[in-house]
Order: C-alpha cells, then sequence, then structure tokens
C-alpha cells in the first residue's frame, strides 16, 4: 500500500525509489547482494553509504550511552537549501537585514484590515518563493509548516498581509538555518512503538477563519526517538468549537497518517522477526472534551459532522481502537504537544 517502497522477499533489504534515486536499508551482506542483482538488470553509479538523497544531507554518528548501548544518531541537514531561500527572499524583496525572533509567527490580530486588500510587492513572485520553501518545510522543517503552508493558499491573491507573514517567517529561518531534522536509534525494531500526536486551533486562519490541524507521528521505545511524519494542514470546514476542530484534526491523524505507517512499521518487522508480530500505536490528545467524545463514540452537538467534515462516525477512531488492542488513547497537556507549533501561532 505504500508506492515506491519495496522489500526483498528473502534477502533482509528495504528500498525506496524515487525516480532515479535508490534507497536501501538493510544488513551489509544482504546490501551488498540485492546491490549486485540489480546492476545486472539496471546502469547504477556506485552506490555510496549515506551522503545526500533528494536534496538533504544525511549525518551518522554513534554514542554510547551510560549502560554501554550503541546509540546511532541521524542528522538530516538542508542549511544550505536555507541559505539558498534566504538569498532568494533577499532578491525578489530587496530586505538584507533580518531580525532576531523565537518564532516564526506574527501576531496575525495586530494586522492592519487594509493589508489584506492591498496588493504585496513579492505578488508576481510569491508561488515560486513559497514553493522553495515548502520543500525545505516538508522534507526537515516541521516548525515552520504552519506558516509555509498558510502563505501557500495565497499565491493567487498576495497581500501586503502575506508580505508581513512572510518576512517573520525568513527572520526566523535567517537565525535558524543550521537547524536540522534529529532521530535517535538504539533499540532492535522489535520494541519500537509508534506514537501519533493531533492538535488543532480554533478559526485561526487570518485569511478564511478556519482552523488548523497539526499531525505529528514518531517511532519511539527507551533508547529511539525517530519522527517520520510531521505535517500542518488548513481543514476543509469552518469549526464551531474547539472540540469540533481537534476531533476532525484527531481523526485525519488516525486514518491518513497513524494507520498506515502502523501498517507499515507491522510489514516491516514481521518481515524481519515473526508473522504475528505486533506494534503498538498510542493516540495523543490534549482536549479533554474531544477525548472524552472519541471514548464515548457520540456527541448531540456534533451531529453536523458527518457533512461538514465527512466524519458520519465522531467515533471512528474509538472504533478501530477497540477492534485492535494495539490502538491506545492517552491525555496529554498542551505544553508536551508535540504538534502543537505545527497549528497554532504562539
Amino acid at each position: 500500500s505504500w508506492p515506491c517502497f519495496y522489500k526483498h522477499e528473502k534477502l533482509n533489504v528495504f528500498m525506496i525509489i524515487d525516480v532515479d534515486d535508490f534507497r536501501m536499508a538493510g544488513t551489509g551482506e544482504d546490501r551488498a547482494a540485492c546491490w549486485a542483482e540489480l546492476s545486472k538488470h539496471i546502469q547504477l553509479t556506485k552506490p555510496e553509504l549515506w551522503g545526500r538523497y533528494l536534496g538533504v544531507h544525511s549525518v551518522v554518528s554513534e554514542s554510547t550511552t551510560a549502560d554501554d548501548r550503541v546509540l546511532r544518531t541521524l542528522r538530516y541537514e538542508m542549511s544550505e537549501f536555507s541559505q539558498s531561500c534566504i538569498d532568494r527572499y533577499s532578491e525578489l524583496s530587496g530586505q538584507v537585514h533580518f531580525q532576531k525572533v523565537k518564532t516564526p509567527f506574527l501576531d496575525e490580530t495586530k494586522i492592519d484590515l487594509d493589508e489584506f486588500k492591498e496588493d504585496g510587492v513579492l505578488a508576481d513572485n510569491a508561488n515560486s518563493m513559497v514553493m522553495k520553501l515548502l520543500w525545505l518545510g516538508r522534507m526537515t522543517r516541521w516548525d515552520l509548516l504552519r506558516q509555509i503552508c498558510l502563505l501557500a493558499g495565497q499565491v493567487s491573491k498576495w497581500s501586503v498581509a502575506c508580505d508581513r507573514i512572510l518576512h517573520r517567517l525568513m527572520c526566523y529561518l535567517y537565525h535558524t538555518k543550521d537547524h536540522c531534522l534529529s532521530i535517535s536509534v538504539g533499540d532492535t525494531a522489535d520494541q519500537w512503538q509508534l506514537h501519533l500526536y493531533t492538535d488543532a486551533d480554533l478559526a485561526k486562519c487570518p485569511f478564511t477563519k478556519r482552523s488548523t490541524s497539526g499531525i505529528y507521528v514518531e517511532i519511539v521505545s527507551h533508547y529511539t526517538s525517530s519522527g517520520v511524519i510531521g505535517m500542518s494542514t488548513k481543514q476543509t470546514a469552518m469549526s464551531e468549537s474547539t472540540p469540533e476542530a481537534e476531533l476532525i484534526a484527531h481523526a485525519k491523524g488516525v486514518r491518513s497518517e497513524g494507520i498506515p505507517i502502523l501498517d507499515l512499521l507491522e510489514a516491516i518487522t514481521q518481515h524481519i522477526y515473526s508473522a504475528d508480530h505486533k506494534v503498538n500505536m498510542t493516540c495523543f490528545e490534549d482536549n479533554e472534551a474531544t477525548e472524552k467524545i472519541i471514548i464515548n463514540g457520540y456527541s448531540p452537538n456534533l451531529r453536523h459532522m458527518g457533512c461538514t467534515a465527512n466524519l458520519r462516525h465522531i467515533g471512528r477512531a474509538n472504533s478501530v481502537r477497540h477492534k485492535s488492542r494495539a490502538i491506545n488513547l492517552r491525555h496529554i497537556g498542551c505544553a508536551t504537544n508535540l504538534i502543537h507549533i505545527g497549528c497554532t501561532a504562539n
């Protein structure tokens, strides 16, 4: 069910293919055997260990914990690409001074209403600038996704307000261009679990007044922390309450990201270990009212969601959880919700 992802039935090897880029994971001997077999049918360059893939530099390091466990850390770096985004922005806007800011978020409530109507300086070049940033955000800089996706919806109607939001984003990027996505693995795959975090704001989009869903998925165990999915997406319907927005985000996270990743992890671990191996997934929710609705499977105040959000069974995520012991629901505080930055501008 995962396009461009393949596994070898006899060797412990997995491969991702993107046009003419091949990336393989497996044991050393199995990788060598698989590359040799592929070379008989396809003309390949000499395989390299890690390096660059889809514009992302992979840097691997190893360390030892206090109990002598080997911990491997993988850093996905795009500092050069970040600098190219800054250079492109300076070229288009003429801005060369970037104030140091703590977040990429501008207080959108203080933008003058007239600035939403007047054409912005970057109106003719907004599409190329935002699309360049979108690649950076999707690959490694998930902390930028909320603002990038906000601007992506305005490229055909760019205003002075968009100029201001983009400049704040570029100020933050200028002073954090060396930030990267880092994952650490110190356990075998049979100990991995899946954590799914979802969150939503309430009508905070300054252009449409719609809510934004944030979704974050990571593989965890005692010595492992590996983020695999980071998303920020505008909801398709206008929510009237925070529980409604949170429920839409939760349902999308479980259905579109959580369960597919869970199936993929189980396919990998079952291929390596045993056919009956299961991976546990825990869904984290920071809104108590939403949590109760998911558990109960019903809310008399949200019966309209079958039409507005195409969520005809409010307890869909909960019904899936009851049918499979591998999916659980836990409450967390807002301060510990790892995807809070993906949907809320504060």
